[in-house]
């Protein structure tokens, strides 16, 4: 499948579903339409390797390799509960490393998030967030209005078009919502694990968290994670 001048397959190159998850990469989930990327979720249970999955995402990963550069979204965002959207690179060879350039998160007990006094439940993102995976298995957060648990939603318009922007240079990892810096690691020894792969797969999906019952499929404002621009300039 061809989108924004790059070939992309459907899927993780590693096969449709993970163990851990109740959902698995659709073909007929993934759609470019009048230049955007949509990606969906539907309900067409399948079985792998003895394991049912009830719900078929979109799920894409770019075939080219990337490695340095600037990286620009733009996107709009699904609306419901218990969804899990999210634009990531994961090293061409292994995993990890892997950089969350965003994932959303609409469930309802997520995160220290439901303690908040400000704390909404509503079908929306309510924790969005980029951070870093690295290779022993630990993680770094972006930082925001949430400290360094995540990015509250005030730096993403859940109802119109976003952009997010990734700076990848051997010295910095920097990730901005809507001009606002989120991220910016610049420890040598976190980034040393990036700057060793040959280059990194991006990755863009719409994912289902293990709560997602049929209810909230059929209740769901908006079930398209649509990306609506994607672009790469080497540096």
């Amino acid at each position: 499948m061809k989108a924004f001048d790059y070939e992309w397959m459907v899927g993780r190159p590693w096969g449709l579903a993970h163990p851990d998850h109740n959902c698995y990469a659709d073909a007929n989930m993934v759609e470019v339409r009048h230049g955007n990327l949509l990606m969906g979720i539907e309900c067409k249970p399948r079985t792998f390797y003895d394991k049912s999955y009830p719900w078929g995402v979109g799920f894409v990963t770019s075939h080219e390799t990337f490695k340095y550069g600037i990286f620009e979204w733009q996107f709009v965002l699904p609306l419901g509960r218990h969804l899990w959207p999210a634009l990531w690179l994961s090293d061409a060879d292994t995993w990890p490393p892997e950089i969350d350039v965003l994932e959303g998160w609409s469930g309802y007990g997520l995160w220290p998030l439901k303690n908040r006094p400000d704390y909404l439940r509503l079908p929306w993102c309510q924790y969005i967030h980029p951070g870093l995976v690295h290779p022993n298995g630990q993680l770094s957060k972006g930082y925001g209005s949430c400290g360094d648990k995540g990015v509250w939603r005030c730096q993403i318009d859940v109802q119109s078009i976003n952009s997010c922007r990734l700076v990848w240079t051997p010295d910095r990892i920097m990730v901005e919502y809507n001009g606002h810096v989120v991220m910016d690691e610049t420890k040598p020894e976190v980034l040393k694990a990036y700057n060793e792969s040959r280059g990194m797969r991006v990755i863009m999906n719409n994912y289902v968290e293990k709560d997602f019952t049929y209810d909230d499929y059929a209740s769901l404002v908006r079930k398209d994670f649509a990306v609506t621009e994607f672009k790469y300039q080497a540096l």
